[in-house]
């Protein structure tokens, strides 16, 4: 099956396998950005398919995200993960991890997304990192739970500046209650706002050749998510020295593509 069928296909089941019910609650922040699963409660039937959005609002020079989140994969099975359409609308994107894992625990499953503008472009404002999409194949009630790995913070997720700094941010989970529910249409997410892009002037080049390129942005990606004493662990994509290969190795990189020395 095609994209675009599958598109077609999805968006039919979403109307005729009776289409999740969702509310949603806002959340204002002065100091800080908000992740946040949405809808933030759905209600589905059994065999419906539908889709969740792992949205950011207030975000302010943003050039990498790095989030996990956890559900019972005894109610829920994960089809797909994708970026959403946030970062890629301020410059091209690149996607060190997309993970799914439907036995990463006792009666859990995982899904795990890291992406980051590569060049010279970052983001600001309101729009959506990452679309999942699930089917429901048992009834009950789960949490979909938003968190940060390496290290392991529940409350936030990591969310990287042009400059490699972490943004702080607030994390907020989501639910979905698998049984009856009545058909209604989920809101669109937070429309994309639009930033002009911020010069930067470095150079990174992790293999030699003169040119900072998407070779050295696959080289850190590769040691991606490892730490220091583990086989896949690699000093040299550990650029910022901290014994983690994390998203702030990979903005490094990023911010300077296409830059030669």
């Amino acid at each position: 099956m095609n994209p675009n069928s599958k598109t077609i296909f999805l968006a039919l089941s979403l109307i005729l396998a009776v289409l999740p019910v969702f509310t949603v609650q806002a959340f204002i922040s002065e100091s800080e950005a908000i992740v946040f699963v949405y809808p933030q409660k759905g209600i589905v039937k059994i065999n419906a398919t539908f889709q969740i959005f792992v949205n950011v609002s207030a975000v302010s020079k943003l050039q990498g995200f790095d989030f996990m989140l956890t559900y019972d994969n005894r109610l829920l099975n994960c089809m797909s993960i994708e970026e959403g359409s946030f970062l890629s609308g301020f410059g091209p994107t690149f996607v060190a991890k997309r993970e799914m894992n439907e036995s990463f625990g006792k009666n859990l499953g995982r899904v795990w997304l890291a992406a980051v503008i590569y060049g010279t472009g970052f983001a600001d404002g309101n729009g959506t990192l990452a679309v999942i999409t699930f089917e429901a194949i048992s009834a009950g009630e789960t949490a979909l739970d938003l968190y940060s790995c390496s290290p392991l913070r529940p409350d936030m997720v990591k969310l990287t500046t042009c400059g490699s700094q972490a943004i702080p941010n607030k994390a907020i989970d989501g639910s979905v209650t698998v049984g009856a529910a009545d058909p209604s249409d989920p809101s669109d997410p937070p429309p994309i706002e639009v930033a002009n892009p911020l010069p930067i002037n470095a150079n990174v080049d992790m293999n030699g050749d003169g040119v900072v390129n998407i070779e050295d942005i696959v080289f850190v990606a590769g040691a991606f998510g490892t730490v220091k004493g583990d086989m896949g662990y690699r000093a040299e994509a550990d650029l910022d020295r901290n014994g983690i290969v994390d998203m702030r190795d990979l903005v490094i990189v990023a911010l300077n593509y296409l830059h030669t020395i």
